[in-house]
């Protein structure tokens, strides 16, 4: 963290119980999470440092192993609201069930004007072009979100999977896998920089817009 002037921490898998709320290291907070009352392990939270300027973000739409999601918001020197949620889903989760929280939880943030980071554990392998990472990339250029990280994040003996990733509507960062040995999957790191020429997305996207708004609108169209 020290190495990389780290502002805010995402962790999936954190494991522990509600007494995470209360968890302090190294000059960061939490400053919201979701743990498991259900099922053991799992959970997500969002560390900042000490005397970062935010609000909670609550939504009620986290289900254990399936869509386990916490958010902040805060206000970026009184530019842009900015959204920063920390997802996961567990190998075992109902991709469905996953990708209805997400659409959910986009809907729910999505602005003109809000900037939006979406990191996290999905357990889908975004180097693989399938019918799970087709339909995840789809949902998230309905929104202008473009995915980050293009390297594996997590090594075995036996394979190379990038199942961890971070998701953004900003045109300009740095993105970088690191490896600290405390985990079996590696650090994402995103730099923003606003006047960052490196990374900057000039491509133009054209999709339909299948917001679940849209779909009932074209449904009572075709009622008519």
């Amino acid at each position: 963290m020290d190495d990389h002037s780290v502002d805010i921490i995402c962790i999936s898998e954190h494991h522990q119980t509600q007494d995470i709320q209360h968890f302090t290291v190294g000059g960061y907070k939490t400053l919201n999470y979701f743990s498991r009352s259900q099922y053991e392990k799992g959970g997500v939270c969002i560390m900042g440092k000490e005397g970062f300027d935010f609000t909670k973000v609550s939504f009620h739409n986290s289900l254990e192993k399936n869509f386990e999601c916490c958010a902040i918001k805060f206000d970026n020197s009184g530019k842009e609201t900015v959204f920063i949620c920390c997802i996961y889903r567990s190998p075992k989760g109902d991709f469905e069930t996953f990708v209805t929280g997400l659409g959910t939880l986009l809907e729910n943030i999505y602005r003109p004007n809000h900037k939006i980071i979406i990191c996290g554990d999905i357990n889908i392998d975004l180097l693989k072009n399938t019918k799970h990472t087709q339909t995840l990339t789809n949902l998230f250029l309905e929104y202008n979100i473009l995915q980050t990280v293009f390297e594996p994040t997590r090594i075995t003996p036996v394979s190379q999977t990038c199942i961890d990733n971070i998701f953004v509507n900003y045109s300009q960062f740095q993105s970088s896998v690191v490896e600290t040995h405390i985990s079996d999957h590696t650090f994402q790191v995103l730099t923003l920089a606003e006047n960052n020429s490196e990374n900057v997305i000039d491509e133009s996207y054209y999709f339909r817009n299948f917001t679940i708004n849209n779909v009932e609108a074209f449904k009572e169209i075709g009622r008519e």
